[in-house]
């Protein structure tokens, strides 16, 4: 007699396209974003009223993109469906909080907000929506 785990039944199974996207988007563009930013040369950099200089915003970015990345890195090497879709619901908050961010502070015209609603739509929202919705079954 065999007992079949969740990744062993066909209703369990991790979609493959959720694989593929979390590699591409999920991993791969936080990877991006952290050592360019790393290398980036306003790392660190603000001038302050007393005339020092000190910014740890881009520092903080780039560190919470390598984390996101590793952890994402992790629940797919495990294909743990209740650790991606903690993942999908944290990197939807993390955008949509990103998303905020750029209407508060990133002085965008009309046309830019149109085309950041848009890209952030179809690129992360969409996309981490579904993904939860699929996950969601498997996890209950």
């Amino acid at each position: 007699m065999t007992t079949n785990t969740v990744e062993e039944t066909n209703e369990g199974t991790i979609p493959t396209w959720i694989i593929w996207y979390g590699i591409i988007v999920m991993i791969g563009a936080p990877l991006v974003f952290a050592i360019t930013t790393f290398m980036g040369p306003n790392l660190g950099l603000v001038e302050l009223a007393n005339g020092t200089e000190i910014d740890t915003g881009l520092f903080k970015y780039a560190v919470r993109n390598l984390v996101a990345a590793v952890i994402t890195g992790y629940a797919l090497y495990k294909r743990s469906a209740p650790m991606l879709l903690l993942v999908f619901f944290m990197r939807f908050m993390t955008e949509t909080g990103d998303m905020i961010d750029s209407f508060l502070y990133g002085e965008l015209d009309t046309m830019g907000a149109l085309s950041l609603v848009g890209m952030m739509i179809v690129v992360f929202l969409g996309p981490y929506v579904i993904g939860i919705r699929k996950l969601w079954p498997m996890v209950r």
